[in-house]
Protein backbone atom coordinates (compact mmCIF):
# COMPACT_ATOMS: atom_id res chain seq x y z
CA UNK A 1 0.00 0.00 0.00
CA UNK A 2 1.03 3.82 -0.56
CA UNK A 3 3.09 5.17 2.12
CA UNK A 4 1.08 8.25 4.12
CA UNK A 5 2.73 11.46 5.49
CA UNK A 6 1.30 12.86 8.69
CA UNK A 7 2.57 16.30 9.87
CA UNK A 8 5.55 15.55 11.47
CA UNK A 9 4.73 12.17 12.03
CA UNK A 10 7.65 10.63 9.94
CA UNK A 11 6.73 8.02 6.92
CA UNK A 12 3.56 5.70 7.54
CA UNK A 13 2.61 3.05 5.86
CA UNK A 14 0.52 -0.50 6.12
CA UNK A 15 1.61 -3.95 6.42
CA UNK A 16 1.00 -6.89 4.57
CA UNK A 17 -0.98 -8.02 8.00
CA UNK A 18 -2.70 -5.70 8.20
CA UNK A 19 -0.67 -3.46 10.84
CA UNK A 20 0.72 0.44 10.59
CA UNK A 21 4.32 1.05 10.69
CA UNK A 22 5.86 4.40 11.22
CA UNK A 23 9.60 5.16 10.36
CA UNK A 24 11.48 8.25 11.44
CA UNK A 25 14.87 10.10 11.41
CA UNK A 26 15.91 10.87 15.16
CA UNK A 27 19.32 12.22 13.74
CA UNK A 28 22.95 11.19 13.02
CA UNK A 29 25.18 8.92 14.97
CA UNK A 30 28.31 10.80 16.07
CA UNK A 31 30.61 8.14 15.66
CA UNK A 32 29.43 6.99 12.05
CA UNK A 33 27.43 9.58 10.56
CA UNK A 34 25.05 7.65 9.21
CA UNK A 35 21.03 8.53 9.91
CA UNK A 36 19.65 7.27 13.05
CA UNK A 37 16.56 5.53 12.07
CA UNK A 38 13.50 3.76 14.13
CA UNK A 39 10.33 1.94 13.09
CA UNK A 40 7.24 1.86 15.05
CA UNK A 41 4.58 -0.44 14.97
CA UNK A 42 0.87 -0.41 15.86
CA UNK A 43 -2.56 -1.64 14.93
CA UNK A 44 -4.09 1.68 13.64
CA UNK A 45 -1.92 5.09 11.85
CA UNK A 46 -3.26 7.33 14.55
CA UNK A 47 -1.46 5.40 17.03
CA UNK A 48 1.92 4.82 14.95
CA UNK A 49 1.55 8.95 14.52
CA UNK A 50 1.55 9.36 18.81
CA UNK A 51 4.57 6.73 18.60
CA UNK A 52 6.56 8.43 16.33
CA UNK A 53 5.81 12.00 17.98
CA UNK A 54 7.05 10.95 20.97
CA UNK A 55 10.19 9.66 20.12
CA UNK A 56 10.45 12.87 18.57
CA UNK A 57 9.93 15.04 21.67
CA UNK A 58 11.90 12.11 23.51
CA UNK A 59 14.76 13.17 20.91
CA UNK A 60 14.11 17.09 21.52
CA UNK A 61 14.34 16.97 25.16
CA UNK A 62 17.43 15.05 25.09
CA UNK A 63 15.96 12.19 26.89
CA UNK A 64 15.66 9.57 23.66
CA UNK A 65 17.79 6.49 24.48
CA UNK A 66 19.14 4.46 21.47
CA UNK A 67 17.73 1.42 21.88
CA UNK A 68 21.20 -0.94 21.35
CA UNK A 69 22.39 0.68 24.74
CA UNK A 70 18.76 0.37 26.76
CA UNK A 71 18.60 -1.83 29.24
CA UNK A 72 16.01 -3.62 30.79
CA UNK A 73 15.70 -1.25 34.06
CA UNK A 74 15.72 1.52 32.07
CA UNK A 75 12.84 0.57 29.66
CA UNK A 76 10.83 -0.53 32.56
CA UNK A 77 11.09 2.76 33.84
CA UNK A 78 9.54 5.19 30.77
CA UNK A 79 6.75 1.71 30.90
CA UNK A 80 6.06 2.39 34.22
CA UNK A 81 5.69 6.29 34.19
CA UNK A 82 4.49 6.32 29.79
CA UNK A 83 2.61 3.41 29.65
CA UNK A 84 0.27 2.47 32.63
CA UNK A 85 -1.92 5.67 32.68
CA UNK A 86 -4.87 3.57 32.08
CA UNK A 87 -3.98 1.19 34.62
CA UNK A 88 -5.74 1.03 38.00
CA UNK A 89 -4.07 2.84 40.87
CA UNK A 90 -4.04 -0.83 43.28
CA UNK A 91 -2.35 -2.23 39.89
CA UNK A 92 0.13 -0.03 39.11
CA UNK A 93 1.18 -0.16 42.59
CA UNK A 94 1.33 -4.05 43.12
CA UNK A 95 3.31 -4.15 39.28
CA UNK A 96 5.62 -1.60 40.88
CA UNK A 97 6.40 -4.00 44.07
CA UNK A 98 6.99 -6.95 41.83
CA UNK A 99 9.10 -4.95 39.90
CA UNK A 100 11.56 -3.84 42.60
CA UNK A 101 11.44 -6.91 44.81
CA UNK A 102 11.58 -9.64 41.58
CA UNK A 103 11.79 -8.58 38.12
CA UNK A 104 14.61 -5.26 38.56
CA UNK A 105 17.51 -7.16 40.33
CA UNK A 106 16.98 -10.45 38.16
CA UNK A 107 17.20 -8.62 34.73
CA UNK A 108 17.29 -5.26 34.53
CA UNK A 109 21.02 -4.80 34.34
CA UNK A 110 20.37 -7.35 30.87
CA UNK A 111 20.24 -4.76 27.63
CA UNK A 112 16.93 -5.37 26.63
CA UNK A 113 17.49 -5.82 22.75
CA UNK A 114 19.55 -9.14 24.13
CA UNK A 115 16.70 -10.53 26.43
CA UNK A 116 16.07 -13.99 25.93
CA UNK A 117 13.81 -16.32 26.31
CA UNK A 118 16.29 -18.65 28.40
CA UNK A 119 17.25 -15.62 30.65
CA UNK A 120 13.40 -15.52 31.21
CA UNK A 121 12.07 -18.93 31.88
CA UNK A 122 15.46 -19.21 34.26
CA UNK A 123 14.15 -16.28 36.22
CA UNK A 124 10.40 -17.58 36.62
CA UNK A 125 11.98 -20.85 37.80
CA UNK A 126 14.54 -19.52 40.47
CA UNK A 127 11.28 -17.51 42.05
CA UNK A 128 10.07 -21.37 42.88
CA UNK A 129 13.37 -22.09 44.31
CA UNK A 130 14.72 -21.77 48.14
CA UNK A 131 13.54 -20.63 51.32
CA UNK A 132 11.97 -17.10 49.22
CA UNK A 133 9.98 -19.08 46.82
CA UNK A 134 6.84 -17.78 45.89
CA UNK A 135 3.85 -19.24 44.83
CA UNK A 136 3.44 -20.53 41.20
CA UNK A 137 0.32 -17.69 40.84
CA UNK A 138 2.54 -15.34 42.11
CA UNK A 139 4.59 -16.23 38.95
CA UNK A 140 2.26 -16.06 36.83
CA UNK A 141 1.40 -12.88 37.86
CA UNK A 142 4.82 -11.39 37.14
CA UNK A 143 4.93 -13.02 34.00
CA UNK A 144 2.36 -11.06 32.68
CA UNK A 145 3.67 -7.72 33.71
CA UNK A 146 6.96 -9.03 31.67
CA UNK A 147 4.78 -10.11 28.88
CA UNK A 148 3.13 -6.58 28.79
CA UNK A 149 6.04 -4.58 28.96
CA UNK A 150 7.98 -6.32 26.27
CA UNK A 151 4.71 -6.37 24.35
CA UNK A 152 5.27 -2.77 23.92
CA UNK A 153 8.77 -2.60 23.22
CA UNK A 154 7.91 -4.56 20.27
CA UNK A 155 5.41 -2.03 19.18
CA UNK A 156 8.18 0.53 19.71
CA UNK A 157 10.35 -1.18 17.55
CA UNK A 158 12.91 -1.73 20.25
CA UNK A 159 12.59 -5.41 19.89
CA UNK A 160 12.02 -7.57 16.95
CA UNK A 161 9.99 -10.10 19.31
CA UNK A 162 8.56 -11.00 22.69
CA UNK A 163 11.11 -13.30 24.06
CA UNK A 164 8.55 -14.30 27.35
CA UNK A 165 5.83 -15.48 24.42
CA UNK A 166 7.83 -19.03 24.41
CA UNK A 167 8.35 -19.28 27.99
CA UNK A 168 6.75 -22.01 30.02
CA UNK A 169 4.92 -20.93 33.19
CA UNK A 170 3.93 -23.15 36.43
CA UNK A 171 0.76 -24.90 36.61
CA UNK A 172 -1.63 -23.05 39.07
CA UNK A 173 -2.16 -24.89 42.10
CA UNK A 174 -5.33 -23.19 43.42
CA UNK A 175 -5.12 -23.66 47.68
CA UNK A 176 -8.10 -26.45 48.85
CA UNK A 177 -10.08 -23.59 50.71
CA UNK A 178 -10.45 -24.70 54.73
CA UNK A 179 -13.84 -24.48 55.83
CA UNK A 180 -15.36 -23.95 59.90
CA UNK A 181 -17.40 -27.14 60.20
CA UNK A 182 -21.05 -26.74 61.35
CA UNK A 183 -19.66 -26.81 65.51
CA UNK A 184 -17.01 -24.25 65.27
CA UNK A 185 -19.30 -21.60 63.19
CA UNK A 186 -21.87 -22.08 65.81
CA UNK A 187 -19.43 -21.20 68.64
CA UNK A 188 -18.29 -18.69 66.31
CA UNK A 189 -21.54 -17.04 65.87
CA UNK A 190 -22.03 -17.13 69.94
CA UNK A 191 -18.94 -15.61 70.63
CA UNK A 192 -19.55 -12.02 68.23
CA UNK A 193 -22.98 -11.48 69.69
CA UNK A 194 -22.42 -7.75 70.62
CA UNK A 195 -19.14 -7.13 69.12
CA UNK A 196 -18.19 -3.71 67.41
CA UNK A 197 -17.32 -6.09 64.56
CA UNK A 198 -19.82 -8.34 64.46
CA UNK A 199 -21.81 -7.16 61.78
CA UNK A 200 -18.32 -7.65 59.82
CA UNK A 201 -18.09 -10.66 60.83
CA UNK A 202 -21.31 -11.99 59.44
CA UNK A 203 -20.41 -10.27 56.26
CA UNK A 204 -17.23 -12.52 55.84
CA UNK A 205 -18.57 -15.28 56.76
CA UNK A 206 -21.73 -15.61 54.91
CA UNK A 207 -21.09 -14.14 51.79
CA UNK A 208 -17.24 -14.68 50.48
CA UNK A 209 -16.42 -11.38 49.59
CA UNK A 210 -12.88 -10.82 49.40
CA UNK A 211 -11.33 -8.41 52.58
CA UNK A 212 -11.23 -5.39 50.58
CA UNK A 213 -14.74 -5.80 49.24
CA UNK A 214 -16.17 -6.30 52.77
CA UNK A 215 -14.35 -3.29 54.06
CA UNK A 216 -15.79 -1.00 51.57
CA UNK A 217 -19.67 -1.91 52.00
CA UNK A 218 -21.96 1.09 52.01
CA UNK A 219 -25.09 1.37 53.16
CA UNK A 220 -26.37 1.60 49.36
CA UNK A 221 -25.19 -1.38 48.21
CA UNK A 222 -27.38 -3.07 50.34
CA UNK A 223 -31.25 -3.65 49.47
CA UNK A 224 -33.35 -4.63 52.26
CA UNK A 225 -36.44 -5.26 50.15
CA UNK A 226 -34.42 -7.89 47.88
CA UNK A 227 -32.59 -9.28 50.19
CA UNK A 228 -29.29 -8.66 48.34
CA UNK A 229 -25.79 -6.94 48.33
CA UNK A 230 -24.42 -5.42 45.20
CA UNK A 231 -20.64 -5.46 45.53
CA UNK A 232 -19.24 -2.68 43.18
CA UNK A 233 -16.15 -1.35 45.37
CA UNK A 234 -13.66 -2.18 47.10
CA UNK A 235 -11.38 -0.19 50.22
CA UNK A 236 -7.65 -0.24 49.69
CA UNK A 237 -4.55 1.52 50.84
CA UNK A 238 -1.75 3.24 49.11
CA UNK A 239 1.39 0.81 48.88
CA UNK A 240 3.52 3.71 51.10
CA UNK A 241 4.62 4.21 54.74
CA UNK A 242 1.22 5.91 56.15
CA UNK A 243 -0.68 5.38 52.76
CA UNK A 244 -4.09 6.57 52.94
CA UNK A 245 -7.14 4.47 52.27
CA UNK A 246 -9.37 4.56 49.56
CA UNK A 247 -12.40 3.52 47.64
CA UNK A 248 -11.79 2.06 44.33
CA UNK A 249 -13.80 -0.24 41.96
CA UNK A 250 -13.85 -4.33 42.34
CA UNK A 251 -10.65 -6.05 41.27
CA UNK A 252 -12.43 -7.48 37.81
CA UNK A 253 -14.29 -3.88 37.31
CA UNK A 254 -17.43 -4.86 37.26
CA UNK A 255 -20.43 -4.79 39.87
CA UNK A 256 -21.94 -8.13 41.18
CA UNK A 257 -25.12 -8.95 43.11
CA UNK A 258 -25.36 -11.90 45.44
CA UNK A 259 -28.15 -13.20 47.66
CA UNK A 260 -27.25 -13.74 51.24
CA UNK A 261 -28.50 -15.79 54.13
CA UNK A 262 -31.44 -13.90 55.41
CA UNK A 263 -30.08 -13.87 58.78
CA UNK A 264 -27.21 -11.63 57.51
CA UNK A 265 -29.96 -9.32 55.81
CA UNK A 266 -31.54 -9.23 59.26
CA UNK A 267 -28.40 -8.55 60.96
CA UNK A 268 -27.41 -5.69 58.71
CA UNK A 269 -31.04 -4.39 58.97
CA UNK A 270 -30.99 -3.93 62.58
CA UNK A 271 -27.36 -2.36 63.01
CA UNK A 272 -28.92 0.07 59.78
CA UNK A 273 -31.44 0.88 62.32
CA UNK A 274 -29.66 1.41 65.28
CA UNK A 275 -28.63 4.45 62.86
CA UNK A 276 -24.78 2.80 62.33
CA UNK A 277 -24.37 5.37 59.68
CA UNK A 278 -21.36 5.11 57.16
CA UNK A 279 -19.47 2.50 55.51
CA UNK A 280 -19.70 -1.22 57.17
CA UNK A 281 -16.56 -1.98 56.83
CA UNK A 282 -14.35 0.91 57.63
CA UNK A 283 -15.15 0.28 61.48
CA UNK A 284 -12.15 -3.00 61.01
CA UNK A 285 -9.51 -0.95 61.15
CA UNK A 286 -10.65 1.61 63.72
CA UNK A 287 -10.74 4.13 61.13
CA UNK A 288 -13.41 7.18 61.34
CA UNK A 289 -16.70 6.20 59.80
CA UNK A 290 -17.24 8.51 57.01
CA UNK A 291 -20.64 9.13 54.85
Amino acid sequence: MAKRNASGAGTISQRSDGRWEGRVTLGRDPGTGKQLRRSVYADSQGEVVKLIQKLQTEREAGTYTEPAKMTVSAWLDIWQKEYLGGVKQSTQASYAGHIKNHIRPALGAVNLQKLNPHQIQGFYNNLMIGDNAISSKTVRNIHGIVHSMLDQAQKNGYIKSNPSEVCTLPRWVKKEMQVMDDDVTAAFLTAIVNDPYECIYFIDLFTGMRQSETLGLTWDAVDFTAGTITISKQLLRERKAGGKYYLDTTKNDKAREIMPAPSLCRNLKNKKTAKQNGGLGLVRYGITRWT
